[in-house]
């Protein structure tokens, strides 16, 4: 038997996570920067509503119920084919939601003061929040009609290159090289981060909900870290696409044969290598007093110490808790990626890797990558 409550809130959350799984297959074909980074953050917002539902769901149940099992449910009944229509539908979607709820609480005295009344509220309150969000809505290249092919679409004022073609400006002037450096992690490395992560879990169906919500926070991280570097990118003179982009990092992930290669590749690896760049530079540039530079990377810091995490954890889940499956996958990943052209050159910073979760031979093989990476350049 099931009882009332149980339902509602069993049916709310497979809405809810049939449009998740719908909002995550956005940014790839979104054009604009600013609609991918939009999308990064409701897919948080959704992820954190679902989250709270699934938490009381799991209070609800008593020995003569059982979890009913809804799978996620979305009806589409248009085309959402175009960046307008995909923010209009996200809204009314999450209105639909909120008049629910509202109904329901209306409907349902006997929840007065009950826990599941804190649960909805603070779905509701999430829900106004993603309406809010979406309504920074941006008609750009709103008449291209929206298609994801072998890569990620990018903006037409961007000048999209391979990464070995990629020749940076030179100049002696400080602020111009960190112009330079910004514009890139921005726009090649935290930008395509939001639509791998979004990847994972939409290509992924069978993995625990706990994985999809641990990337969504991702997504959010990445959404935001992208805004923060083109913001200082702006206020030390430059601008968004004043110069070429390229798209490596989501390149490199096609190398993984399985998750478990991927997650390797990309969390644990990459977000590995970057954490310790994030690390010295923001010692680097307070070193520099440019503390407005230094604190945006310290912050970033503390973000892929979380990515790492998820990607250890992620890794040992795939390898069924095999630790050495684990690394003998993380050396896989390694070998594809500087097959690639990846050459991690920072020292590693073992403090940091330790927080995240990394195993003493894991940080091992990082700095034996390291190592090889200095003697051969």
């Amino acid at each position: 038997m099931v009882s009332d409550e149980l339902k509602f809130f069993s049916n709310l959350q497979s809405e809810l996570k049939g449009l998740f799984l719908e909002v995550c297959n956005w940014p790839k074909s979104f054009y604009s920067t600013n609609h991918k980074v939009i999308t990064g953050r409701a897919i948080y917002l959704l992820g954190i509503c679902i989250d709270n539902l699934d938490t009381r769901i799991k209070e609800l149940i008593t020995s003569e119920e059982k979890i009913p099992n809804n799978p996620p449910s979305l009806i589409i009944k248009e085309n959402l084919n175009t960046a307008q229509k995909r923010f209009f539908f996200l809204t009314s979607k999450c209105k639909e939601y909120l008049d629910k709820i509202d109904n329901y609480l209306e409907d349902s005295e006997g929840l007065r003061d009950h826990p599941s009344i804190s649960v909805l509220l603070t779905v509701k309150n999430t829900l106004l929040n993603t309406v809010e969000l979406a309504n920074k809505f941006e008609r750009v290249n709103d008449d291209i009609p929206l298609e994801f092919k072998n890569q990620p679409n990018r903006d037409q004022k961007y000048e999209l290159i391979r990464k070995r073609e990629y020749i940076p400006p030179r100049s002696e002037k400080l602020s111009d090289k960190l112009m330079v450096k910004l514009h890139q992690i921005a726009l090649c490395v935290e930008l395509s981060a939001i639509e791998i992560c979004s990847s994972f879990i939409t290509d992924n169906p069978d993995m625990p909900w706990e994985f999809y919500f641990d990337l969504s926070r991702q997504c959010y991280d990445e959404a935001r870290h992208t805004e923060m570097l083109i913001k200082r990118v702006e206020e030390l003179g430059g601008k968004d696409g004043m110069l070429p982009i390229f798209l490596d990092i989501w390149e490199s992930i096609q190398l993984g044969e399985n998750l478990a290669e991927k997650i390797a590749i990309q969390q644990v690896i990459q977000e590995g290598h970057g954490l310790d760049s994030d690390v010295i530079f923001t010692e680097y540039m307070a070193n520099l007093k440019d503390y407005e530079t230094a604190a945006i990377f310290d912050y970033i810091t503390v973000d892929e110490v979380s990515h790492v995490r998820l990607g250890c954890k992620w890794l040992i889940y795939l390898c069924k808790g095999d630790k050495d499956q684990a690394l003998i996958t993380l050396d896989n990943a390694y070998k594809k990626l500087i097959h690639h052209g990846y050459r991690p050159k920072m020292p590693v910073q073992e403090k940091e890797r330790i927080w995240a979760g990394m195993s003493e031979d894991q940080i091992a093989k990082a700095k034996e990558v390291v190592e090889k990476t200095i003697k051969q350049s």
